[in-house]
């Protein structure tokens, strides 16, 4: 046998050959079980495959000290016996507790009587010393990579049908199980085309139908996001087997499988617009593989693409944070980086983090003598963009600046931030064939394409001390002050607390 087995699943196999070396005695019966006393491996399947072309299933029996299995006795090893009768070769299955490297043993030994008397265990046997082979395990993870291998060569007109493909390797040795696949379709202007989903595997295989649509879980300022939590809405024998690893001795596409999905665009498209996507399994213990994330190039619309002569910086100015429950100011900054007369449609944009909204009123120009209006405002579930014009007279270098306030909903205690998008637009005038109407259709003309900034999020608690005093008495010691709770969330406002003092006595930075 090979002793050390490669763990790509958390199911380790061994083949183990058990012989009679002696040439005069047979045995009596004969056994085998994994030696492993912290029964971090279980075996749960034993097959006699002494004639290769019949497995046939070995019962498992549970000792005291975990399982073993039984065979007849062995003849000796001279040439009045053929090998089936010295020898019996087993193929051994055990299912591991933990994706750790491993040290065990099986061990096999045998009995003086050709069956085991009752109550007979190996642990209990004393009268023929065993023999024992040393057996360890290599674990395997899956490693995801992922790319955007097959969009649009041409251009679509609007209202037209995009296709994606994505390509999904994984590059290690272990098995990907349970794979958790998210798609984000642009926000605006798109819609999933119901069936459209299908599945290629192995990379190379045809493409069928994925067994469902994927689950649509609401608007990000990504775009529209659904999902596929693991593989049993995709492909079946990926859900019943996982995706495997790469194997290098034996390189082949059955660790690659491809992803294609469409969207059907409408008047709201943004040309220019990205699509992300991303992924993440687990190995076959359960523990998370690394999460792949990735996006298409821009995607754009026939009769909407970035004209080169008009093309703008969009910037946050720093320091802004978001305080749940109450406004907050954010500053934007677009500046002119072509000679060009500017396009007159041209709209510095910004997409709010999810249940963030704007402020009615609150805009202000913040450069002398220069007013701004009011911003257009449209919603995609609980995200808001907002579209300022931009002066019809900017010229090349040219910086325009505006303030306007945002009121921010309750956040999630973990967050430390939340996503913004912005973005400088041009309009188009397209006419959408399915709909038989002209269509204003909007292109990204900043640099970089729409720019992801993050918000810091303010903290919803913060804890304060004050007034401390202390008095030492022998080796009595008392302290007296003030805990002050502070809460920006009025949603905390009457409720009950516990609050755990520690005292630190060594200093260590830890409670004693």
């Amino acid at each position: 046998s090979n002793t050390q087995a490669t763990l790509a699943t958390d199911t380790a196999e061994w083949t183990v050959q058990v012989c009679n070396t002696s040439t005069e005695a047979s045995t009596g019966f004969v056994w085998l079980a994994l030696d492993d006393p912290a029964l971090n491996v279980t075996p749960v399947q034993v097959h006699d495959i002494t004639d290769p072309d019949t497995a046939i299933v070995v019962p498992l029996v549970d000792g005291p000290q975990g399982r073993y299995w039984l065979s007849g006795p062995l003849q000796p090893a001279n040439i009045q016996h053929g090998y089936a009768e010295i020898c019996r070769v087993f193929r051994v299955q055990a299912v591991v507790e933990a994706c750790l490297p491993w040290q065990g043993r099986i061990a096999a030994g045998w009995g003086c009587t050709d069956e085991p008397p009752t109550g007979w265990s190996p642990d209990a046997d004393s009268l023929c010393a065993p023999a024992a082979l040393p057996v360890s395990l290599l674990p395997q993870n899956p490693f995801l990579d992922a790319d955007m291998v097959d969009q649009p060569a041409t251009n679509p007109d609007i209202c037209d049908t995009t296709t994606l493909t994505i390509l999904l390797r994984n590059t290690d040795r272990g098995t990907a199980f349970d794979l958790v696949t998210d798609l984000f379709i642009p926000l605006e202007g798109a819609t999933l085309v119901p069936g459209s989903v299908q599945v290629a595997w192995p990379s190379s295989a045809p493409f069928q139908p994925a067994l469902a649509d994927p689950l649509y879980l609401g608007s990000t300022v990504r775009g529209q996001h659904y999902r596929y939590e693991g593989f049993d809405a995709l492909h079946a024998a990926l859900a019943a087997n996982g995706l495997p690893g790469f194997d290098p001795n034996n390189p082949t596409d059955s660790n690659e499988l491809k992803l294609r999905f469409a969207f059907v665009t409408d008047c709201a498209f943004r040309s220019g617009s990205l699509a992300y996507y991303h992924f993440q399994a687990r190995n076959g213990c359960g523990d998370p593989s690394n999460f792949e994330a990735g996006e298409s190039f821009p995607l754009l619309i026939a009769g909407a693409e970035p004209p080169l002569d008009q093309v703008y910086e969009i910037q946050m100015e720093a320091g802004a944070t978001l305080i749940p429950q109450d406004t907050t100011e954010l500053v934007l900054a677009v500046r002119k980086l072509t000679a060009a007369p500017a396009d007159t449609s041209a709209r510095m944009t910004i997409v709010l983090p999810e249940g963030v909204t704007y402020v009615a009123g609150s805009t202000q120009s913040l450069d002398a003598g220069t007013a701004m209006p009011e911003p257009e405002s449209s919603m995609q579930g609980s995200i808001q963009t907002l579209r300022w014009p931009l002066p019809p007279d900017m010229e090349e270098g040219q910086a325009v600046r505006l303030a306007f306030r945002v009121v921010s909903p309750t956040f999630d205690c973990d967050l430390s931030a939340v996503e913004a998008v912005l973005a400088v637009v041009l309009r188009n005038e397209l006419f959408c064939a399915s709909e038989g109407i002209t269509c204003a259709v909007e292109t990204i003309v900043s640099t970089g394409g729409a720019q992801i900034v993050a918000l810091p999020v303010s903290s919803n608690v913060q804890l304060a001390l004050a007034q401390l005093q202390s008095s030492c008495a022998d080796s009595l010691e008392q302290v007296q002050g003030v805990v002050r709770f502070l809460s920006n969330d009025i949603a905390l406002a009457g409720k009950t607390f516990t609050l755990e003092l520690w005292h630190d006595a060594n200093g260590n930075g830890q409670p004693d």
